[in-house]
């Protein structure tokens, strides 16, 4: 985009007629945003509009409770740079511009809901786009993904089993394994309205990113059962052997997050060359996995008698119930979380 058409604000009948209105809307006379530009040239390559005020590269116009509006007469946006708009307080944003300028690949990045008035808008052409000679404008709509839950806490190991005199003691049972946490939801979306006079250029994407359900925390793996253990001084006969402790169960897995709705976009214009030609890129936003179910713990050994003849326990056989104990159940996983809804995209003429 040349200087002298940056310089020139002349507009179309369709694009003065909506800046107008968003000037009468504004209670804001046109000599008060007179020569107020912004090129993303002069701000290396990104346009921040930020109602916090941390790095806007132009001031709030008015900030009224939750709401903040921007007007200039002209934003200019180079190929492959971006404007981000941003209210970290969740504050409404309404921008007014005279003209719009969007090169080729340039990004208009919102995480507030906004509302865009614009008077003439200027994008790459669908035919270049297609012949491969200029990326498309994308509008960026962006939610946070859900955070995963928490894995459950292990199963605590069964504590070795005292031995008692003259009685075989079985081995303790191992502890459960803790349930993994659900996942949770993916961000909200905020809305997009758009309300533009007159559009040279057709070639609009609208990109959905983010917004997936977190993934389910695993459950915890459960605790080894306790050794069985012989007496430490044997009376009469050869005592039975004693049982090793069962394993413990293994948690269940936590359910993944809901994955968020899509955004409503509404885009309102008077004129667009050749017809509106937009695309939305992004399905519905996926549910989080499941978690995964924690493996059963392992049984304690079961106690056989050790001959002081054979410290080793090659004749455990003559402790007839040696038993070691089972191993524990493992939990179920987790079910996948619920798909967001698609975004809902109406693209309407008002005819003057």
């Amino acid at each position: 985009m040349g200087d002298a058409e940056r310089r020139d604000f002349t507009l179309s009948p369709a694009g003065r007629a909506v800046f107008e209105r968003g000037l009468l809307s504004f209670g804001l006379p046109a000599e008060r945003i007179a020569g107020v530009t912004c090129d993303s040239a002069d701000h290396n390559g990104v346009v921040r509009l930020n109602a916090a005020g941390d790095g806007s590269a132009v001031p709030v116009l008015t900030l009224a409770g939750r709401l903040t509006r921007y007007a200039l007469e002209r934003i200019t946006i180079q190929d492959g740079h971006r404007l981000e708009i941003d209210a970290p307080g969740g504050e409404l944003i309404e921008l007014l511009v005279g003209r719009l300028e969007m090169g080729a690949g340039a990004v208009l990045s919102y995480r507030a809901p906004l509302t865009l008035t614009c008077g003439d808008v200027a994008v790459p052409p669908v035919s270049a786009v297609a012949a491969g000679k200029s990326a498309p404008v994308t509008f960026l709509a962006w939610a946070a993904d859900g955070d995963p839950g928490t894995d459950g806490a292990p199963g605590k190991d069964a504590k070795p089993t005292a031995q008692v005199f003259g009685v075989s003691t079985p081995g303790d049972d191992g502890g459960n394994g803790g349930n993994g946490s659900d996942g949770k939801p993916g961000g909200k979306f905020v809305n997009l309205f758009m309300f533009l006079g007159d559009l040279s250029g057709t070639a609009i994407c609208i990109r959905i990113t983010g917004g997936n359900g977190g993934k389910g925390g695993n459950g915890g793996k459960g605790g080894r059962g306790g050794d069985g253990e012989l007496p430490t001084i044997m009376v009469g006969t050869i005592p039975p052997g004693a049982t090793g402790g069962n394993g413990g169960n293994g948690g269940n897995g936590g359910n993944g997050g809901r994955g968020s709705d899509g955004p409503e976009i509404l885009v309102q214009y008077t004129e667009w060359a050749g017809g509106p030609r937009l695309s939305v890129e992004g399905q519905s936003c996926q549910g989080g996995a499941g978690g995964d179910g924690g493996g059963g713990g392992l049984g304690g050994r079961g106690g056989g008698f050790y001959s002081p003849f054979d410290p080793f326990g090659s004749i455990d056989s003559l402790s007839p119930a040696m038993q070691n104990g089972r191993i524990g159940s493992s939990g179920y996983p987790g079910k996948k979380g619920m798909d967001g809804r698609l975004p809902s995209v109406l693209v309407k003429r008002i005819v003057p």
